[in-house]
């Protein structure tokens, strides 16, 4: 429940993402460590909030006293398990930045990139650094989520993110470290897949 009325920045869902994954380190140490270098499917997936927002503005809204809520689904055996667990010892504040529902605690630093893309495109989004844990997320313009990527292929902590773009416009590629932990250089390439005649 909103204590106050808050403004969210329109990328909310990374920063409740992030969060997230903070919660799965603090109360599972063993099953962060699986997350991160032991699976190849993506493990679970979170909701944007729902709720009464205010309409005033083209940002979201959140209305004092009013309830918000988001749902967590785990798409293997060891997170729905260790979901379990988490919700019996649940926070009481989900802090996303600028309001008490939102992460202060993200930690780290992100950098965003805003790219167009055609509908029918199939992209390639690389990042690699030697400095530290690569996380690549794609959103579109609401800041949904398309896809993310955490470790790449090659065995490394770089992170390489393949996406079939469904509809025209902007997108933000957002670079950060993994879990929010690290900092430093980075090299970012963004490239149009091109099937070869």
């Amino acid at each position: 429940m909103a204590d106050h009325g808050y403004e969210l920045y329109p990328q909310y869902t990374i920063g409740l993402h992030a969060w997230f994954l903070q919660q799965i380190q603090a109360f599972d140490p063993a099953l962060s460590a699986q997350l991160h270098d032991g699976e190849t499917d993506k493990a679970f997936n979170l909701s944007g909030l729902s709720g009464q927002f205010s309409t005033q503005s083209r940002s979201l809204q959140l209305q004092a006293g009013k309830t918000y809520q988001w749902t967590v689904n785990g798409l293997t055996k060891p997170v729905v398990a260790g979901l379990a667990q988490w919700l019996k010892q649940l926070p009481e504040v989900v802090a996303l930045k600028n309001a008490p529902l939102v992460p202060t605690g993200v930690g780290g630093f992100a950098r965003d990139y805003t790219v167009y893309f055609e509908a029918g495109d199939q992209v390639a989004i690389d990042v690699t650094s030697d400095d530290f844990d690569t996380l690549v997320i794609l959103m579109n313009k609401d800041g949904v989520i398309i896809g993310e990527n955490d470790d790449g292929p090659d065995g490394t902590t770089n992170s390489l993110l393949f996406a079939r773009i469904k509809e025209s416009g902007t997108y933000t590629v957002r670079v950060q470290a993994y879990a929010g932990q690290g900092t430093g250089n980075f090299f970012l390439k963004v490239a149009r897949l091109r099937e070869v005649q």
